[in-house]
C-alpha cells in the first residue's frame, strides 16, 4: 500500500510541477527579451537597453537613472529569475518522471 501512496504522491507532484512550468514558460514567451546595462562615461552614469534583433545585438540609450529605467531593470531581473526557475523546473520534471517510472515498476 505504501508504494501506491508514493506513486500517487509523485504523480500529483509531477502534475503540479508541469503546470507551474507551463505558466512560467507562457510568461517568458510573451515577455520581451532585453537587459538593462549601466555604463559610466567620463564619470557619469547612463543606462542602455540591450536586445537582439535579426541575430544582431542592438543597444538603445535610456538616459540617466529614473523611475522608468529602474522599472525596466526590475522587469529584466524578474525575467532572468523566471528563466532560471523554468530551467530548474524542467530538470525537476525530468527527475520526477524517472522516479515515478521506477515507483510504478515496484
Amino acid at each position: 500500500m505504501a508504494n501506491e501512496e508514493l506513486t500517487a504522491y509523485l504523480a500529483e507532484e509531477l502534475t503540479n510541477k508541469r503546470q507551474r512550468l507551463e505558466r512560467v514558460e507562457a510568461v517568458l514567451e510573451k515577455a520581451p527579451r532585453y537587459s538593462v546595462q549601466l555604463k559610466t562615461i567620463q564619470g557619469r552614469q547612463y543606462y542602455y537597453k540591450k536586445y537582439r534583433e535579426k541575430g544582431k545585438v542592438k543597444t538603445d540609450y535610456l538616459g540617466p537613472a529614473s523611475k522608468d529605467v529602474r522599472k525596466l531593470q526590475e522587469d529584466s531581473e524578474r525575467l532572468k529569475e523566471l528563466s532560471k526557475e523554468a530551467r530548474d523546473l524542467r530538470r525537476e520534471v525530468r527527475i520526477m518522471e524517472k522516479q515515478l517510472a521506477l515507483a510504478r515498476k515496484l
